[in-house]
C-alpha cells in the first residue's frame, strides 16, 4: 500500500508540474501506460478521484491537489529509506542570517561539519528575509534563521531556543536609568513579558553589536540575544537573560532530495547551539 501511494504521488507530482501524461512520463523515465496505472492505482488506494480532464490535459482535483500538498514533504524522505543514511558527499550552500553569523553561528557550524565529514558547506550571511528566499528560490540548499515565517514551500526544523538579555551599562551589576539600546529587535518582542522595560525610553542602533558596544561604553543598557553576550565573554553578572527568547531555525526546501543529509545537519547544529547557549558555565 505505502509503494503504491509513493508511486502514485510521485506520478502526480509530475503531472502536476507537467500537464500531461506525456510529459510526466518523460520525466519519470516510464511509459505513458505505467503513469496511467500509477495514478489509477493511487485513487484506489486513497478512495478518491485525484484527476479531472482540463481539456487536452488533465487537472487536479481538489482532493488531488490536497493529497499532494500533504505528500510532498515525504516523497524525498520516503526514497531516502532506501540508501544507506551516509552514502556520498553532500555539497551544499548554507545561507545564514547576520545576526547569528556575527555572533556564535560560524562557531557552532565549524564545530558540527567537524563530526560531519562528508559534508561541505558554501556559507554566506544576509538578512533575514533574504536567507529565506535564497532557500525558497533554491539558490541555498538551506539556510539558518530567526523567528521564521510560516511557508508552506518550506521545511523547518527548530535548532534552539535563544533568550534575549538586557546588558547593563558599563557591565554593571544592576541595570542602568538610561535609554535601552536596542539593536534591531522591536520593543514589542518583549513589552508583554517585561513591563518595566517597555516603559523606559529606547535609542535605536543599527545591529546588535553595536548596541552591546554602546552599552559597554555606558550609554544605556542593551538588549540583545544571549549569544552576543556569550561570544563577547561578559561577565554573568553584567546582564540578566529576559523571559522571551527567539527561535533559530534551519530550513530547507520541501523538495530537497537528501532529507536524511538535511536530518543529519539539523542534529548536528542542534547539538552545538544547545551546548552553546544553554551549558553550564562559570
Amino acid at each position: 500500500m505505502i509503494k503504491t501511494i509513493l508511486d502514485g504521488a510521485e506520478a502526480l507530482a509530475a503531472l502536476a508540474q507537467h500537464g500531461t501524461v506525456t510529459e510526466a512520463a518523460h520525466q519519470l523515465g516510464l511509459s505513458q501506460s505505467a503513469v496511467s496505472k500509477r495514478l489509477q492505482a493511487l485513487e484506489r488506494a486513497v478512495g478518491h478521484s485525484v484527476l479531472v480532464p482540463d481539456g487536452r490535459r488533465v487537472a487536479l482535483t481538489v482532493e488531488g491537489q490536497e493529497l499532494l500538498d500533504r505528500a510532498r514533504p515525504l516523497l524525498s524522505g520516503l526514497r531516502d529509506l532506501g540508501a544507506p543514511r551516509r552514502a556520498g558527499p553532500v555539497a551544499w550552500a548554507l545561507a545564514m542570517d547576520d545576526s547569528l553569523a556575527a555572533s556564535w553561528g560560524p562557531g557552532r557550524v565549524a564545530e558540527a561539519l567537524r563530526g560531519l565529514k562528508r559534508f561541505r558547506l558554501a556559507v554566506s550571511a544576509a538578512r533575514g528575509a533574504l536567507v529565506m528566499e535564497q532557500v525558497r528560490t533554491g539558490s541555498h540548499e538551506v539556510g539558518l534563521v530567526v523567528d521564521p515565517a510560516q511557508d508552506t514551500e518550506l521545511l523547518v526544523e527548530p535548532i534552539v531556543s535563544e533568550p534575549w538579555v538586557l546588558v547593563h551599562a558599563e557591565l554593571d551589576r544592576r541595570p542602568g536609568e538610561g535609554p535601552l539600546l536596542l539593536g534591531g529587535v522591536p520593543r514589542t518582542t518583549f513589552s508583554e513579558a517585561e513591563p518595566e522595560l517597555a516603559a523606559r525610553a529606547t535609542t535605536s542602533a543599527e545591529t546588535f553589536a553595536a548596541a552591546l558596544r554602546l552599552a559597554t561604553a555606558g550609554f544605556g543598557d542593551a538588549v540583545v540575544p544571549l549569544g552576543f553576550a556569550i561570544e563577547a565573554d561578559l561577565p554573568r553578572k553584567s546582564f540578566r537573560a529576559l523571559s522571551v527568547a527567539r527561535t533559530v531555525a534551519l530550513a530547507t526546501r520541501r523538495s530537497l532530495s537528501g532529507v536524511s543529509a538535511f536530518v543529519e545537519l539539523r542534529d548536528g547544529l542542534r547539538e552545538r547551539a544547545e551546548r552553546h547557549l544553554h551549558g553550564k558555565r562559570k
